[in-house]
């Protein structure tokens, strides 16, 4: 059976594709364009507030368009999946070629990347016969959460521990989040991206915005918090 219907159409004729916070995003007063296939919130109409935001409290902005790849393979065939990016280890987000590969299990990794590299990416995996690989970028949704607050925000409604000495940067961790499986992936030294099953994503929105919006926190466009090009260096971070 194919799973082709849970991948954003394309071609220039095809609708765009929406997230699963779309329905919240809209009711927050997001305004909207076109990227990548994907009608994607790249604003709520203050930009100065959410620039303040960011920077002195904390913004979450929607990236569920972000690409989505599960690798999987047999117990024997671990080494394969490690080996990966130049090495993958548990517990690690490892930035490679425009993506961050997370390594979740020894014969599971989650890749997420740009939607505009994630052809090339899929079709340079599925050329290994030792990886099944399966594009999930419509199950799951992703907010990626910024600023000095975020882990305080985390804090409210989240059972991970995130503190620095358990969460450095480029650290990857799954459990339990809004009482949601979820995974979490730390970027830089304030900012993380969240990822839970996209049939939760309203539920997240909400739980998210009320933990953020008691510290002075509001959604904010997809630009607000630019994703980190490469890793922090692992001693500055907070």
């Amino acid at each position: 059976m194919s799973l082709a219907f849970l991948t954003a159409a394309g071609g220039a004729s095809a609708p765009a594709a929406l997230s699963p916070f779309d329905a919240a995003t809209t009711a927050d007063g997001g305004v909207f364009e076109v990227r990548d296939g994907w009608r994607i919130a790249s604003g709520f109409g203050h930009p100065a507030a959410e620039e303040q935001a960011c920077e002195h409290a904390v913004g979450w902005a929607d990236v569920s368009h972000l690409g989505k790849l599960e690798i999987q393979v047999s117990a024997d065939a671990a080494d394969e999946l490690a080996g990966l990016a130049g090495g993958l280890a548990l517990g690690r987000a490892v930035r490679d070629r425009d993506a961050w590969w997370c390594l979740l299990t020894p014969v599971r990794a989650l890749l997420l990347c740009d939607p505009g590299v994630l052809a090339g990416l899929r079709q340079e995996l599925e050329a290994n016969a030792a990886l099944k690989v399966l594009d999930v970028t419509s199950q799951f949704a992703a907010l990626r959460i910024g600023g000095p607050l975020a882990r305080e925000t985390f804090a409210r409604f989240c059972a991970l521990d995130l503190r620095p000495e358990r969460m450095p940067v480029g650290a990857c961790m799954q459990g339990s989040v809004a009482r949601t499986p979820g995974v979490v992936v730390r970027m830089a030294t304030d900012q993380y991206v969240l990822l839970t099953g996209a049939a939760l994503a309203i539920y997240l929105w909400s739980v998210v915005s009320d933990a953020g919006g008691r510290l002075g926190g509001r959604p904010v466009g997809v630009d607000a918090l630019s994703a980190p090009s490469e890793l922090e260096e692992a001693g500055t971070h907070a």
